[in-house]
């Protein structure tokens, strides 16, 4: 109709008047949810002929564009993620320039173009809602950092007035099972839970079992990654032993889906199942960078789930009882010093009184990403500090302890550990 009645006005279409033209035309179909701005052909193509322009002369995008104008960090830096909010990078402009006034998933700073009310519908009909806060930005104040002895001492004997902070984050990353273990809070319910996991952890002669096999996978680890360049033997010690020793030592103790050669039933290697439990662990305790929280905070719910999932699995198939499952569980036990546990350990949580996902979420998982990763930095700190110019004149006396092999040298040698 309207074509028709422009064309009897008109001599051609090309006469138009503009301000006419652009406002008879058929505006585009909105996409629900999604894109709900609808412009004509021309005024579309017009505002993204005068983007691309502006891009095309803006010099930091074309020539500046490169690790030399910007450093390897910088380029780096600026880069998208598509698997983040298709590659919208506004939240991190405002959270780089006010980290103190946006919590890290405010929707105000991810999508500051559409009111809060209408994002929540959006948000809602493409199942994101709960991915966001709906809080109003206000002030944060700033974290203090305890490094003194004094200091760390006087927040641990106050329990009560210093809450543990990372509760939530784990909640977040492995749903109900991760507000419930025993380091997301400091109610009696989470008390409970320290003794229900002490009680079974540490069994009659838990440290000798600890240390053979400590002893034992550390010699097989050195064995088997070390290599010869120019004559000389070399490993690299955090990589190939002390990141794996801690990997094969949760693995055992409780049962994880690692991949060995011993094991070529289990699903992840050694390297991707500490990188799986790293990533889960510096989201929920070492989560220091606004800017980058966001997409680290999903990553990691996203490997959380996929892991968690599979210990699940397996712990309700020893949830099972009868005489299948005795026969299944001898195939499944551990050959080495900590043959108590693994399989075994499973079954005394679920005798507990906890079910399959209690079990599974509240207490294998999460232990395992709050061990792993934490021994494996105070591994490298030690060596580090050992091997530095301060610290190498204490080597002799250590090495001297450590082929004692008695329980007083064993202390000494853990006494110089916690220094």
């Amino acid at each position: 109709m309207v074509l028709a009645g422009t064309t009897r006005l008109t001599v051609a279409l090309n006469s138009v008047e503009i301000y006419t033209g652009l406002v008879t035309e058929e505006a585009k179909v909105p996409m629900v949810p999604g894109v709900g701005i609808a412009p004509t052909f021309t005024i579309s193509r017009a505002v993204l002929s005068d983007a691309v322009a502006l891009v095309r002369g803006d010099r930091f995008y074309t020539i500046d564009y490169n690790t030399k104008s910007l450093t390897n960090w910088g380029y780096s830096e600026v880069q998208y993620n598509l698997n983040i909010e298709q590659g919208c990078m506004i939240s991190k402009l405002i959270l780089r320039a006010l980290p103190d006034y946006f919590k890290t998933d405010s929707i105000y700073c991810h999508y500051p173009m559409t009111i809060p009310s209408e994002n929540r519908k959006i948000m809602r009909d493409l199942g994101r809602e709960l991915d966001y806060s709906w809080d109003r930005p206000a002030f944060i104040p700033p974290r203090v950092n305890l490094t003194s002895y004094v200091g760390a001492k006087y927040l641990l004997e106050r329990g009560q007035e210093f809450n543990v902070t990372w509760g939530e984050t784990l909640g977040f990353l492995m749903g109900k099972g991760g507000l419930d273990f025993m380091l997301s809070g400091d109610s009696k319910f989470h008390d409970q839970q320290k003794k229900t996991m002490g009680g079974i952890l540490y069994r009659e002669n838990w440290h000798q079992h600890v240390k053979e096999f400590y002893e034992e996978t550390t010699l097989k680890l050195l064995h088997q990654k070390s290599y010869k360049l120019a004559g000389m033997n070399m490993v690299d010690i955090t990589r190939d032993v002390g990141n794996i020793a801690h990997i094969h030592f949760a693995a055992n103790m409780f049962s994880l889906p690692l991949k060995t050669e011993e094991s070529s039933h289990g699903v992840f290697t050694e390297q991707e199942l500490y990188m799986i439990i790293a990533v889960i662990f510096v989201a929920g305790f070492c989560d220091f960078d606004p800017a980058m929280s966001f997409p680290l905070r999903h990553a990691a719910r996203a490997v959380s789930q996929q892991l968690g999932k599979l210990i699940e699995g397996h712990v309700h198939s020893v949830s099972m009882t009868g005489i299948v499952s005795g026969v299944v569980d001898k195939f499944r036990e551990n050959k080495n010093p900590l043959s108590d546990y693994g399989v075994h350990m499973i079954r005394r949580l679920l005798e507990s009184g906890l079910g399959v996902s209690e079990t599974t979420w509240s207490q294998i998982l999460p232990t395992a990403v709050a061990m792993v990763p934490n021994q494996a930095q105070a591994f490298t700190q030690l060596l580090d500090y050992y091997l530095s110019d301060e610290g190498k004149q204490y080597l002799p006396a250590i090495n001297k302890y450590a082929k004692m092999d008695t329980p007083e040298a064993d202390d000494k040698i853990l006494h110089y550990a916690m220094e």
